[in-house]
């Protein structure tokens, strides 16, 4: 008994041990979490003590709590101390749409398909992870009303709409804010009358283009300034207003900061983020969109998502205009859109306004084969999100089919009935309704928290990150605001109930950067989104860079997200200069809660620059005769020759050089250009003729044009036209640059011509990839038959290649196998190119090599800064380019006599350049003499390239572009180029004129008691000039 009993004694006593110990772990891990756990505060009680919001539980944190978060900086690794600021150059930075990231990725967009306006957006590694600054003399913008018709010249320095425009009263310059009268380029006369006009055409009772709440959501292509959303808005409609970020310079940043709903985006080649059937009308004025490309795909893509029986209203030359080419749109035009049984509504003057179908019923009485055909049934029409456009008709299902239109009741009694797309989530009704009720509480207590810092009017420009149903957006229908609902990716198919509901939003993935220029939101509501990206492994820090970026100084930020993740958030608030005020508060939990929640609440700090007030008065001019500096010797160019057989893929290799070289001036001289123009009696015989053999070009003329570029002077290229073998007026005018690239399949055959190049690149591919490419570009783009292309080829092409292009062969110094798939033979030649360009013989013409190729650089630099409109020209294949043409009113300004050491790179970047004079002479350590200018006597009409190499006070700089103010030049039109500056010069300068732009290439440490910069180079002009 004893024995047996032992064990069973020592067995119980165990377990009383075991759980004592269990018990004190407990307790520890208790006490622990109490001060550990997420969210959790130790004070609490005081909090409550000291007047605590009784519902949300919240507490206000005063500047003294800021140190507690120091704190935590000093001994948490992981807590940010600062954030870097961005350079300024960066100040409208949009990562997704930035067009310097193309050329760096070495993407390869089709220009023609608008791609290049696409979203590219950089890798992690490539991502700036700094904060955007404001310009400088950022004002906090004007408030809703008053912005619609004018905003702050200095929050956005873009004046050139306003003159491109002037006679469209887009935009006006009046003194420091811009103005906008209401016009557009059809309807100048302000859009209010314009949309009369149109509600008149469509019959609308009481011409309210609303009819009667029945259109509400209407998308705005090719946009403008947006002001035909603006006038939409008192008639209780809402327009999506788009545009790209395109030659209309900065078009969208005005719409935004005169806070009217829009957006950056382009029709190309992808869905615009909407759903189907979202928009009651659709609307171009001028839009310049070519409607026929590929099958009519773009205007497919607004049957996608315009609604039942809604409207396109186009106010174009096409309606109206009765010249040929005209007429041969409208008529293609209107024959792709009644086979998209589309009907004209109605067509006035300038406007023609169409109606799609309201039932599948046309599409059945099609004749088989009709084109465009309807989408497969696999196709999901709501899917938008980095979606190809398809070039096929959405039809609609049994149920839209039988009910004939949308369903949807007139607002504003649409925004708070449940649509009847809500079915196709599993949500009913009543589920809907609590939804909006939970939401209307939500923003009513988020009012509540910051209403003691919150002005009037503080927010019109409002996102909502994670729109769900459209919620948060409906209970602000009392405010005088517009909320941007974004729908994450995995949850893009309810972007439809926020349409159906009369709002308006997009798709949008947060592990990636938004297509909005920065400082464009005055408030950002983001509902579990970090909870979202945190699953999808994308980074927290990268969105708050994100959201800092587009939202505007003195802005808020409402965050609603699981304690964790706000108490991490917390800790960026001082590195993001969110620390203006914040509130955290716990909030009730309703079923809408995932989990516990809390919100932190948080405003971006703004602090205004100063500006001095310096004045300074023009005394007596004195004639002063300086010579000046003799113009450089002429720089030779870097020629290229590029051969090879036909549709070897010559272009291809050509357009990748000059992409790589898009930092040099490079011109592209087609040998197709020196066809020799055939008479009429020729035209006749023109199947005889051999276009591949050397009597086909005009080899003199080209010998000629070769010589003039390469002595610097620009010449006019003839314009040859493939389809009637003559020569078209104008010709194409180049000018002489660093690089030309002459390429054709005979360059390298007279040795004249190879004598010229200075590369010679033979582009060799097979035969039979060739002859495929011949048949596909004389079929496409040359409108020639196929019998044709291949009797040509076996008679003249192949035979003319073995003949002439072929034993071209040997002269060639790189031989490129498979053209322009090969990029590892192009990124060598590239270097090669580049370092060729290096070794120019610089110093037989200055001094000083390091100087003047750093001047080289500043000066390019500083070109790149101005004003530029796009344009596309046609080239002799038939194809449309599109490209820059840089403002051609232009000067230089050199301060006397350091600034005339860089007139010679001035000179060599602008040929003929004018350039100014002035003298300033020194009075003590501030004070500053003008002693003699001459200046050109247009420069107030000029932007002026200001040329100084030294930038130490500031005070001849101050005294000289207040020179050029008083002359007329507008202070935004001046760039001032030097080479040092200190950071005393640079605020002195940026202070009085916060629109001049400066560019230099190095900032050093300050000014010593002489004034002079440190550590400096000396007396920068006797050191130049060699009379130190």
């Amino acid at each position: 008994m004893k024995h047996k009993s032992e064990p069973a004694h020592v067995t119980k006593l165990v377990k009383y041990v075991l759980v004592g110990l269990v018990v004190f772990l407990g307790l520890i891990c208790l006490y622990c979490g109490s001060l550990l756990a997420p969210g959790s505060r130790r004070a609490d009680d005081d909090a409550t003590a000291d007047g605590v919001d009784p519902v949300l539980g919240g507490y206000v944190r005063e500047d003294g709590d800021f140190d507690d978060l120091f704190e935590d900086q000093e001994h948490n690794p992981e807590v940010p101390k600062s954030i870097p600021v961005c350079d300024m150059r960066f100040s409208e930075l949009i990562p997704c749409l930035d067009r310097n990231l193309i050329y760096q990725l070495k993407l390869k967009p089709n220009l023609a398909l608008m791609e290049h306006y696409e979203r590219h957006c950089p890798p992690p590694e490539r991502r700036y992870n700094c904060l955007i600054p404001p310009p400088i003399g950022y004002k906090i913008p004007i408030r809703w009303p008053a912005s619609r018709d004018e905003v702050w010249k200095v929050n956005i320095p873009h004046t050139h709409l306003a003159s491109e425009k002037s006679d469209q009263n887009w935009m006006v310059v009046n003194g420091d804010k811009i103005n906008f009268p209401g016009g557009g380029t059809h309807f100048h006369n302000g859009a209010d009358k314009y949309i009369i006009a149109l509600a008149r055409m469509l019959k609308f009772p009481d011409d309210k283009l609303n009819n009667g709440g029945n259109i509400r959501n209407v998308l705005d292509v090719g946009c403008g300034v947006a002001s035909f959303g603006a006038y939409l808005l008192p008639h209780n409609i809402m327009a999506m207003s788009l545009a790209p970020n395109d030659v209309h310079e900065n078009q969208i940043q005005f719409a935004l900061e005169r806070g009217i709903p829009s957006t950056l985006g382009v029709l190309g080649t992808k869905r615009l983020p909407y759903p189907s059937r979202s928009f009651e009308m659709a609307h171009c004025s001028r839009c310049r969109i070519d409607w026929l490309q590929r099958d009519g795909i773009l205007l497919l893509e607004l049957d996608r998502l315009l609604r039942p029986g809604g409207y396109f209203v186009y106010s174009s030359p096409e309606a109206y205009a009765r010249d040929a080419v005209n007429r041969r749109i409208w008529n293609a035009t209107s024959d792709l859109l009644k086979r998209m049984c589309w009907r004209v509504v109605s067509k006035k003057d300038q406007t023609v306004i169409w109606a799609k179908p309201t039932s599948n019923s046309c599409f059945a009485k099609r004749d088989p084969g009709t084109l465009p055909p309807l989408c497969s049934s696999d196709d999901d029409p709501d899917a938008s999100w980095n979606v190809f456009m398809k070039a096929c008709i959405t039809p609609y299902s049994g149920k839209v089919h039988r009910q004939k239109g949308s369903g949807l009741v007139p607002w504003p009694q649409r925004l708070t009935t449940a649509p009847s797309r809500l079915e196709e989530f599993g949500i009913s009704a009543e589920e809907f309704q609590e939804d909006t009720s939970i939401w209307y509480f939500r923003v009513f207590e988020y009012w509540k928290q910051m209403k003691s810092v919150v002005e009037k009017d503080s927010f019109r420009n409002v996102m909502d990150m994670n729109s769900n149903l459209g919620g948060f957006a409906a209970a602000l229908k009392d405010k005088d605001v517009w909320v941007m609902n974004v729908a994450p990716v995995n949850a893009s198919a309810k972007l439809k109930i926020i349409y159906d509901r009369g709002l308006i939003g997009t798709v949008h993935d947060w592990c990636e950067s938004f297509s909005t220029y920065p400082r464009t939101y005055d408030l950002l509501h983001a509902w579990q989104v970090f909870s979202e990206i945190e699953e999808h492994g994308c980074s927290s820090e990268d969105l708050l860079i994100e959201m800092d970026r587009i939202l505007r100084p003195d802005g808020f930020v409402i965050i609603r997200d699981r304690p964790s993740i706000i108490n991490y958030i917390q800790k960026f608030l001082i590195a993001l200069r969110w620390d203006g005020w914040s509130i955290e508060v716990e909030p009730r939990i309703d079923v809408l809660s995932a989990s516990d929640e809390r919100v932190l609440i948080a405003r971006k700090k703004w602090e205004e620059m100063d500006s001095d007030t310096l004045a300074e008065q023009i005394k007596e001019h004195f004639k002063y005769d300086a010579s000046e500096a003799p113009a450089p010797p002429l720089k030779q160019p870097f020629v290229i020759g590029v051969a090879g057989g036909t549709a070897s893929g010559k272009t291809t290799v050509c357009d990748m050089i000059i992409a790589q070289l898009h930092d040099q001036r490079v011109v592209l001289v087609n040998q197709d250009s020196f066809y020799c123009p055939l008479s009429d009696g020729k035209l006749e015989k023109v199947l005889e003729i051999n276009f591949d053999h050397p009597d086909a070009f005009n080899t003199e003329l080209l010998l000629a044009c070769m010589d003039k570029l390469k002595n610097g002077q620009a010449v006019s290229i003839p314009n040859y036209d493939f389809k009637t073998h003559k020569n078209i007026e104008p010709g194409r005018k180049i000018n002489a640059s660093d690089v030309i690239i002459l390429e054709g399949i005979l360059v390298l055959h007279d040795p004249r011509v190879r004598d010229l190049m200075n590369m010679k690149i033979f582009v060799d591919t097979d035969c039979d990839v060739r002859l495929a490419r011949r048949i596909q570009r004389d079929t496409v783009e040359r409108g020639r038959d196929i019998d044709n292309v291949l009797d040509q080829y076996d008679k003249f092409v192949k035979p003319s290649f073995e003949e002439y292009i072929l034993p071209s062969k040997k002269y060639a110094d790189i031989i490129i196998p498979r053209g322009g798939d090969n990029d590892i033979a192009v990124d060598l030649i590239v270097q090669h190119i580049r370092t060729k360009l290096g070794q120019h013989d610089i110093c037989k013409i200055y001094p000083n090599v390091f100087i003047i190729r750093l001047t080289f650089q500043v000066v390019e630099h500083g070109l790149g800064h101005l004003p530029f409109t796009e344009k596309q020209i046609t080239t002799p294949t038939g194809s449309v380019y599109s490209g820059v043409v840089f403002c051609r009113r232009l000067c230089g300004v050199s301060i006397i006599r350091s600034g005339e050491s860089m007139e010679n790179a001035l000179r060599a970047c602008c040929k003929g350049i004018k350039i100014g004079k002035i003298l300033i002479h020194g009075e003590g350590n501030d004070g500053r003499q003008l002693i003699y200018e001459n200046l050109p006597d247009d420069i107030a009409s000029r932007h002026v390239l200001l040329l100084d190499p030294v930038l130490a006070s500031g005070n001849s700089a101050v005294k000289a572009i207040s020179l050029l103010l008083s002359k007329g030049v507008a202070e935004s039109n001046i760039i001032f180029l030097n080479l040092i500056a200190a950071p005393e010069g640079i605020h002195a300068v940026c202070k009085k004129f916060p629109t001049l732009k400066i560019v230099t290439s190095e900032i050093d440490m300050s000014l010593n008691k002489d004034l002079r910069v440190i550590p400096g180079m000396g007396e920068f002009g006797d050191r130049y000039f060699g009379t130190d």
